[in-house]
């Protein structure tokens, strides 16, 4: 059982290998890959057994990650739940500025002690005394082009042992992480029907077709109506 040892412990061997975590990007999208409609509305796409294997997707991970765009529309908790046993991830929100409201209840109790909001070296020390006060950790990381390097963040995930991290931010944050060659792994799922417009999953990539990346299709399988799609890039 070689091959499945290997998939076991590939967080762990990345991690020590070469000082980064596996990150995984999972993305919830219409048939025609839209992950919100026109007028943004993204709730729900995709299936309750979509979503039950996506809450065990985050029970197998150490960290899951957004951005501040998905903390603040969603106002998500970010726990595992619908009827997955398993402890939660450490909760990551990538907010550069340190904008996003107090009222989020990522920054309530319970989820407070278990979350941690990054930002540049340049964000308000006001904002941070005040996310320390509820019990928010808050880690300051390099910036790239005015936003959190994904890179840097990537790094300070796997010194704090975080070896399986996964990206359930927007377009944004997930084509920014794929972008940097970071992403080993997405899981897609696709529901089977037809939005015609809205916020296309990858088009912030743009990636010209000679330099894309071709992966390795690990895995398709039907959850309730949907598909659930694995693809792989090695290192």
């Amino acid at each position: 059982m070689a091959d499945e040892a290997a998939a076991q412990l590939a967080g762990y061997r990345r991690a020590h290998a070469h000082g980064l975590p596996r990150i995984t990007w999972k993305v919830a999208a219409s048939l025609d890959g839209h992950i919100a409609d026109a007028r943004g509305a993204s709730q729900w796409i995709t299936s309750g057994d979509a979503r039950a294997d996506g809450h065990a997707l985050r029970a197998a991970a150490d960290a899951i990650v957004v951005g501040a765009n998905t903390a603040r529309l969603d106002d998500p908790r970010l726990t595992v739940r619908h009827g997955v046993r398993g402890r939660s991830p450490l909760r990551v929100v990538v907010d550069s500025r340190l904008r996003l409201p107090l009222t989020l209840k990522l920054f309530g109790r319970p989820l407070a002690p278990g979350t941690v909001v990054v930002c540049g070296k340049d964000a308000p020390e006001a904002r941070e005394r005040a996310l320390l006060a509820r019990g928010v950790r808050v880690w300051r990381v390099p910036v790239l082009r005015g936003r959190v390097s994904p890179r840097a963040l990537a790094a300070r995930l796997a010194r704090e042992g975080c070896h399986e991290v996964l990206l359930e931010g927007g377009a944004t944050l997930g084509a920014s992480w794929f972008a940097a060659g970071l992403v080993q792994r997405v899981v897609l799922y696709s529901a089977p029907l037809v939005l015609g417009g809205g916020l296309p999953w990858s088009a912030a990539l743009k990636v010209p077709l000679a330099r894309a990346r071709r992966g390795t299709v690990t895995q398709v399988t039907r959850v309730g109506p949907d598909v659930r799609t694995v693809v792989e890039w090695e290192e």
